[in-house]
């Protein structure tokens, strides 16, 4: 009897996502989450050429939607 190991890789959770991604999560539009940028109330990080919602952004716009 042969024994199998299983190596099961966890990915690491994602810091950020980008603008399409993070929208659909939400379920919100991009439109949406650029317009709350501008007016302060989103930080939204840019890397080279994109855009990306820091998963900490996301998670604290949930949370003060639930107040």
């Amino acid at each position: 009897m042969s024994r199998d190991s299983v190596v099961i890789e966890k990915t690491p959770p994602r810091l950020a996502s980008g603008m399409k991604e993070a929208a659909a999560s939400l379920g919100l539009s991009e439109a949406y989450l650029y317009k709350l940028a501008r007016l302060g109330r989103l930080r939204l990080i840019r890397i080279g050429k994109r855009t990306l919602l820091p998963e900490t952004e996301r998670q604290r716009l949930v949370a003060e939607a639930m107040k």
